[in-house]
């Protein structure tokens, strides 16, 4: 994801979740590991049964939302 975002920091976690989902390597009753770091060499992780979850449209392919974010 890093050639289409770049660095999205904190939010990292949640698009690779939300991408995975998308390309079908995520699904009902999997094990994932999500896992973050931070400043001062902090980090977590934490492991979760996967469940029936619905995506949302995919809000960077949506024509009406092109340069909402550019001023």
């Amino acid at each position: 994801l890093y050639s289409k975002f770049a660095n999205i920091g904190p939010a990292l976690g949640v698009v690779n979740l939300y991408y995975a989902m998308k390309l079908g390597k995520i699904s009902e009753n999997d094990l994932v590991l999500i896992y973050g770091f931070g400043a001062a060499s902090s980090a977590c992780a934490v492991v979760v049964r996967w469940g029936d979850v619905k995506l949302s449209p995919d809000p960077f392919n949506q024509p009406e939302l092109v340069g909402v974010a550019s001023n």
